[in-house]
């Protein structure tokens, strides 16, 4: 037996080889412990999507330095001929310390402040600040000083002497006072404590209270709005490329199926972008109404939208009306139809197109198919084009096929097929559809049909290239701050959507990956910080087409469709709920392929499955008690185009003008607002209202090129 001896002080200490285990042992203890604790920390730290910058000091405005100012009674605009801004209140106050501007092109070309600026008073209201960004890049900001009302106007006009590819153009506002809250973007609050930062859509913030108080709420002229709430820093982006996801598929005669990401807009000499926000200083209602995401009092919005590859007449009877021997939904026992929710369903023009498929005149088939799209069609269902066929189509057939889906259901919408492999269906919106140099150019039939919403795989195709963690590769490779950070994600997605407990947690990440889906496409469990646009319209590319997003194909419910999983798939239609999401469900509801649980054959006879059928009516329940709003993709960015049109103006006397600037009546328009119902006062239209936790949610009609007044009585507790 082998001692070893060292001296400490004036003793000697004795070593023996078990020690030297212990020791050793400790040590691994300790060492993984470190990183089983920076692991759990680090998961529940979520990304960061806005870049390190610092404004500070670099940007204020020297007080020997000659200033320009405009000012109504609320608040005070200063200007240096540098270009550095300031609003104060009517006591000297600060309120915003900096308007600064943030540029980040292709290549690295990154930047925060413009070159040959100057500043000019237009009269007594308009303030003008020009600059340049690598002198082929002009920057004009036009900031308004509201003479009636304590908000600013600004206008942003960006005008492009060369070619650029812009990652981000953002003005960088730092305000003095510390956030109070921030309006997400489902439509909740969220105040102390904060996230370190936030994505919050065109929602918005407020900053302080009182007299040196600042809000910015509702920006349908702008991308995007960033926070950085530990800085006070408001990143209000002009043009962002993570608003505005886009693949592009080019053609490959080999079918290698390979896309390049264009989500950056790519402008040419001469093109010019135009933004708008206001900012309200000083004077900011207590009280602030915010847009629900859906209307009509709901919660939560679903979408369903098919894929409708491989389908047949017994497969769509079985969807939607249950069974496949029912030819009519008000025979319904079950399915899409059965329970009343409506579909954003695909078709291909040549299942009924009376010859293009090669055949003379249309048949039984096809005409059986065609009056089951009419009941489907009258339903209230959203009938669409999956393109034209399941092969490229010619100029002409594309013509016929979207005029006849516009003339005979009013179809807005629009879903690729079959382009991923870069061979086939070229006329795709991420193929060829939108290039007029092609022969499958179809934008100007869109235009002229008014097909304005589109299915976008970007969102698919971009988050799943970057593919998770493998617990097994992260240890091989010795990587343990990785290998414990995407444990605790995995843990804390069980423990969250599983409502699984530690040990059955622990089982299934030992068992290996399993998918981390969830139903909701903004995707709370990435943070607030994570950006996911619902819909967009690519500045650059798609013009004035929209888009909208899909997280994942849905095959039924996760893995297998059985008594447990369909629990879990109401687990995650609550959590929706509570979390005020919305969810473009990816479907292949008659496909009927091995891997797919929407439908199952029972005695010969093909149904829906029953557990799925099972999810719809829990989702049935879920409508009628007011939580879930079950939509269409054209239904519901109808509203929400329409809601871009609505203008808050918040007025002296504290109440707030509501306006609705569409041609058209706002049905359902559907606002929340942090008090209780009792309080509430709405001149000029009737209003139903339901309490939610610490919101009171109103909804009512607004007809077109009118407003109502909204006040609060808030002597009334």
């Amino acid at each position: 037996m082998i001692n070893r001896f060292y001296k400490k002080g004036r003793r000697l200490i004795e070593i023996t080889p078990s020690g030297i285990v212990v020791v050793i042992f400790s040590a691994v203890a300790l060492f993984i412990s470190f990183f089983v604790v920076i692991g759990y920390v680090s998961a529940k730290q979520h990304s960061s999507y806005i870049p390190e910058i610092s404004v500070g000091s670099k940007f204020q405005s020297p007080e020997t330095l000659e200033t320009k100012e405009l000012s109504n009674q609320w608040y005070k605009l200063k200007a240096t001929d540098s270009g550095n801004i300031r609003v104060e209140n009517m006591k000297g106050e600060v309120i915003l310390a900096n308007l600064t501007y943030f540029f980040q092109y292709e290549n690295d070309h990154i930047g925060n402040h413009l070159k040959n600026v100057s500043v000019n008073i237009l009269n007594d209201s308009v303030m003008i600040i020009t600059g340049s960004v690598y002198d082929d890049v002009i920057s004009s900001i036009s900031l308004t000083v509201c003479r009636n009302r304590p908000k600013m106007d600004v206008t942003v006009k960006t005008s492009y002497l060369s070619g650029r590819t812009v990652l981000r153009e953002s003005l960088i506002a730092e305000f003095k006072s510390p956030v109070s809250e921030v309006y997400l973007k489902n439509s909740d609050i969220d105040s102390k404590p904060l996230s370190g930062e936030y994505w919050v859509d065109k929602q918005g913030v407020r900053f302080g209270k009182g007299s040196t108080s600042a809000l910015i709420y509702h920006t349908p002229g702008v991308s995007s709005l960033q926070l950085n709430s530990r800085k006070n820093l408001l990143f209000v982006n002009l043009d962002y490329s993570l608003d505005h996801p886009f693949i592009k598929i080019p053609f490959q005669a080999d079918g290698a199926g390979k896309w390049i990401d264009i989500s950056a807009s790519q402008y040419k000499p001469g093109d010019e972008r135009i933004n708008i926000f206001s900012l309200h200083f000083g004077l900011v209602p207590e009280v602030l109404p915010r847009f629900m995401p859906v209307p009509g009092g709901y919660l939560a919005g679903y979408i369903f939208t098919e894929h409708t590859d491989g389908g047949d007449l017994r497969t769509h009877r079985a969807a939607y009306f249950g069974s496949e021997n029912i030819k009519y939904s008000k025979d319904a026992v079950g399915g899409f139809s059965g329970h009343g929710i409506p579909v954003t369903k695909s078709v291909f023009y040549e299942e009924f197109d009376e010859g293009l498929n090669g055949l003379p005149d249309i048949t039984n088939s096809e005409r059986e198919y065609l009056e089951l799209l009419d009941q489907l069609h009258l339903l209230g269902n959203d009938l669409c084009l999956h393109t034209p066929e399941e092969g490229n189509s010619t100029r002409s057939t594309m013509r016929e096929a979207i005029m006849f889906m516009k003339e005979r259901y009013d179809s807005r919408s629009w879903i690729d097929h079959g382009m991923y492999q870069g061979n086939n269906n070229r006329e795709a919106f991420t193929a060829d559809g939108l290039d007029s140099t092609s022969q499958y150019y179809a934008g100007d039939l869109w235009e002229e049909a008014d097909t304005r919403y589109f299915w976008s795989p970007a969102v698919e195709a971009i988050r799943f290239a970057n593919t998770m963690p493998s617990l097994d590769e992260s240890l091989k490779e010795l990587k343990f701050q990785t290998l414990f950070t995407e444990f605790w994600r995995r843990y804390n997605f069980l423990r969250l959507y599983k409502d699984k407990n530690t040990f059955q947690a622990f089982g299934i990440i030992l068992q290996g990956h399993f998918p981390m889906l969830e139903l909701n496409s903004q995707r709370p469990f990435m943070g607030h910080s994570f950006p996911t646009p619902l819909y967009w319209k690519n500045p650059t590319y798609s013009g004035q087409f929209y888009s909208w997003t899909t997280e994942f194909a849905y095959n039924g419910v996760t893995r297998h469709l059985d008594s447990a999983n369909a629990v879990d798939e109401m687990r995650h239609l609550d959590l929706l709920i509570k979390k005020r999401g919305v969810f473009f469900n990816h479907g292949y509801y008659v496909r009927n392929h091995k891997l797919d649980e929407i439908l199952a054959l029972h005695e010969g006879e093909l149904i829906i499955n029953p557990y799925f059928d099972k999810v719809l009516a829990y989702m049935d329940q879920k409508r009628d008690e007011g939580g879930l709003l079950l939509t269409t993709v054209r239904d519901l960015l109808d509203y929400r185009l329409q809601v871009e049109n609505i203008v808050l103006d918040y007025k002296p006397d504290g109440s707030i003008d509501v306006v609705n600037n569409n041609h058209q009546e706002v049905k359902g328009l559907s606002l929340a607002v942090r008090c209780n119902p009792e309080s509430i006062i709405l001149k000029g239209a009737e209003y139903r209202f339901k309490q939610v936790l610490d919101d009171t949610i109103i909804w009512f009609n607004l007809p077109a090129e009118t407003s109502v007044n909204l006040t609060f009585n808030h002597r009334v507790k």
